[in-house]
């Protein structure tokens, strides 16, 4: 490794510590918007907040609404992801439901072992800090699995629907 990349790597795991200022909240954190944007692209998932992690705890999360069956796709796609031989995420994710503040089901698409591991300081700071750029491949990555999984959803309704005609219907 060159002096010049571990500067950068050095520069880029020092921003990290260094404090933040407080963001509007209507700001998308940039590692996390690409995931953000596709699932904003279906016309039936509105997303309400999310977090790209952060190395004093913050796991990584999207949450949003959308219907059940939608929300149902994308954690069937995931969950087929995981089983894999050959796993192209880190780590397994999964799409919790829960209801809101106004009884409306909503969903958070999270790691639960990003979770676990984001409450140990020296976890977090590894994973979320020094380790960021396999983090930042891994959401965008989840950025092109949900959008598969909602291109096929697109493609079963786009289907044409051709009824079977009978031989006697054209004589």
């Amino acid at each position: 490794m060159t002096w010049l990349k571990i500067m950068a790597t050095w520069r880029e795991f020092v921003e990290l510590l260094t404090p933040l200022a407080k963001r509007p909240y209507f700001e998308i954190e940039p590692k996390i918007k690409p995931l953000v944007d596709a699932l904003n692209r279906h016309a039936d998932i509105r997303t309400i907040a999310s977090c790209q992690g952060h190395y004093y705890g913050k796991s990584p999360y999207v949450y949003f609404q959308s219907t059940v069956e939608i929300a149902g796709l994308i954690a069937r796609k995931l969950r087929d992801i995981s089983i894999l031989d050959k796993p192209i995420l880190m780590t397994d994710w999964e799409i919790y439901g829960m209801f809101n503040q106004d009884f409306v089901l909503t969903f958070l698409l999270h790691s639960p072992d990003y979770r676990q591991r984001g409450t140990s300081l020296v976890q977090a700071m590894w994973l979320f800090g020094w380790k960021r750029r396999k983090l930042d491949a891994e959401l965008l990555t989840l950025g092109c699995i949900v959008n598969q999984a909602l291109l096929l959803e697109v493609r079963h309704c786009d289907e044409p629907k051709v009824a079977k005609s009978n031989e006697s219907d054209t004589k």
